[in-house]
């Protein structure tokens, strides 16, 4: 069983080599490109939606997708920048969480409380499975299961292809971004609008530990949570980043971070998380900044995206950046016409991101 569960996990990191199909890139929610995306960049199109955009995008096979404050969804031509296919919510509702691609299913969820799948490459409806609250956090997808929170408290398991549901957890407040999964493990890692963290099985949805994030409730949580080997990051509003041990919820260290916290990836021997009105780089194993980029770019829900020495992230003062990943030295930066909320996605040697101006852009060497 080890065996076909390190294989499986291989195999799903293989996939996600050249694509960017959820927040993140991968489960593990370790933001990290095999691309080499070197700045400066250029602006090669850009796709404008009806309203604010304040989901991440994500690319799967050629395909840009992002929901916007319109109420629709959006499929694009990564190349091009054309509309392929969209749909639209029955309700005024907006559409705020990423979208995650697998086996040809795309799967969102809307403001309106319910989960929609799709034909990755037609838009076809597949099934649509409904909660009690909204969905503000993007779908995790491990082989043939689609794991997501909602604003109901709780997390379900649905089968990928049919949507039948295979357990579900309730938590004791909102659930509101993604949950990490560690296939080799089969533990989900997830935190809540009560600022507790949990880590449950991934074959029934029981409990494995749970621990409190942060002191102060009524935060919204900004990050999903971040695996790197032998620990699990999880970083919540107010300022809180911490560090705990995946396999039994132990506190490793904490992070004071200012007013703004955002999810954070694991590279390089840093932990690198929107911190201090700008980009935070952490010592791992004590929490200490290694390098701090500050300039007046407070970061809301935004985990950086890293390509070889490179570290892209998005503000809401509207600007894209990139930094170098050793010292934090700013090598570029692209200013949008809004705020940006979400992340940035590579795929296809190409920065992809999303602004409250309402557009989604593309850029490129």
């Amino acid at each position: 069983m080890l065996i076909l569960a390190i294989l499986s996990a291989s195999l799903a990191q293989a996939a996600f080599a050249d694509d960017w199909p959820m927040e993140g890139k991968n489960p593990l929610h370790r933001a990290i490109s095999q691309e080499q995306l070197a700045p400066p960049l250029k602006l090669a199109w850009s796709f404008a939606a009806g309203d604010a955009i304040t989901a991440s995008p994500v690319v799967s096979d050629g395909i840009v997708y992002a929901g916007s404050y319109d109420s629709k969804f959006y499929a694009i031509n990564a190349e091009t920048g054309k509309e392929l296919w969209s749909f639209k919510l029955d309700t005024e509702m907006i559409f705020w969480a990423p979208a995650a691609v697998a086996g040809g299913v795309c799967i969102v969820g809307g403001g309106d409380g319910f989960i929609y799948a799709r034909n990755a490459r037609t838009g076809q409806s597949l099934w649509t499975v409904r909660t009690e609250g909204m969905i503000s956090g993007g779908g995790t997808i491990v082989g043939d299961t689609v794991y997501i929170g909602s604003w109901d408290h709780h997390v379900l398991a649905l089968d990928l292809q049919t949507g039948k549901e295979r357990w579900r957890f309730l938590a004791d407040w909102y659930v509101q971004t993604a949950p990490a999964v560690d296939a080799e493990r089969n533990v989900l890692f997830t935190n809540a609008h009560d600022h507790m963290g949990y880590a449950l099985s991934t074959r029934d949805g029981s409990l494995i530990w749970k621990q409190r994030v942060s002191m102060q409730v009524g935060y919204p949580n900004n990050g999903p949570p971040c695996v790197d080997g032998e620990r699990v990051f999880m970083a919540v509003h107010p300022g809180n980043l911490r560090c705990f041990e995946a396999g039994t919820g132990k506190p490793v260290w904490h992070a004071e971070t200012g007013a703004n916290v955002s999810g954070c990836t694991v590279a390089d021997g840093k932990v690198l998380a929107g911190a201090n009105a700008g980009l935070t780089a952490f010592n791992p194993e004590n929490g200490q900044p290694a390098w701090q980029f500050r300039e007046n770019a407070p970061v809301s829900r935004c985990t950086p995206a890293v390509s070889g020495g490179v570290v892209y992230f998005c503000s809401r003062n509207g600007k894209v950046y990139a930094l170098n990943l050793a010292d934090g030295a700013k090598l570029w930066e692209y200013a949008t016409g809004g705020p940006i909320d979400g992340s940035p996605a590579i795929a296809g040697g190409a920065l992809f991101v999303a602004s409250c101006d309402g557009k989604v852009y593309c850029f490129r060497p």
